[in-house]
């Protein structure tokens, strides 16, 4: 989906609620529409809630984002601070500041992010992603040793976005 710059007016038209979208119409915007109507749809594909405003489709967090702070995350991706895509916790984020926020796959089999079990070596291995490169940390006999490991890496390599591990 191409992502249309969040127009200025916007704010005239719309404002923030607790409706499921998180957004409802200050001001009618068509013959269809009242004001006071929940606004935006939940696009069953993206599985995200979008909105149209003058023949254009906005995705609903990045225009909850203009709506707090007056500015648009334009070519910025966006980060959900809590790791929930259903809550409108907007930040500004790098793909790589994005890619550190997500939480383990299903795929995991050891439980904690970064870490997986070295058959060759015999023990846990930790390693982390950072602008696409991945950069090992080490090889430690305990698992939580591992994901301290990786708590600590990720704490330096992406601060407020990183996904620590429970340990």
């Amino acid at each position: 989906m191409k992502i249309n710059l969040i127009p200025e007016d916007i704010s005239d038209y719309l404002k923030l609620t607790s409706t499921p979208s998180g957004i409802s119409w200050k001001k009618q915007p068509n013959r269809s529409t009242k004001a006071g109507d929940s606004a935006g749809t939940l696009n069953k594909r993206l599985n995200r809630w979008t909105v149209g405003f003058r023949n254009k489709t906005y995705m609903v967090y990045r225009v909850v984002y203009f709506l707090r702070t007056g500015e648009d995350l334009g070519d910025k991706l966006a980060d959900h601070s809590d790791g929930v895509t259903s809550t409108n916790n907007i930040r500004p984020a790098t793909a790589s500041s994005n890619g550190a926020n997500r939480k383990i796959t299903g795929a995991n089999t050891s439980g904690m992010k970064g870490v997986c079990w070295s058959k060759r070596d015999n023990k846990w291995l930790a390693r982390i992603r950072v602008n696409g490169r991945l950069i090992y940390i080490g090889l430690y006999k305990c698992l939580t040793e591992a994901g301290r490991a990786y708590n600590e890496k990720a704490l330096e390599c992406f601060g407020e976005f990183a996904y620590l591990n429970e340990v």
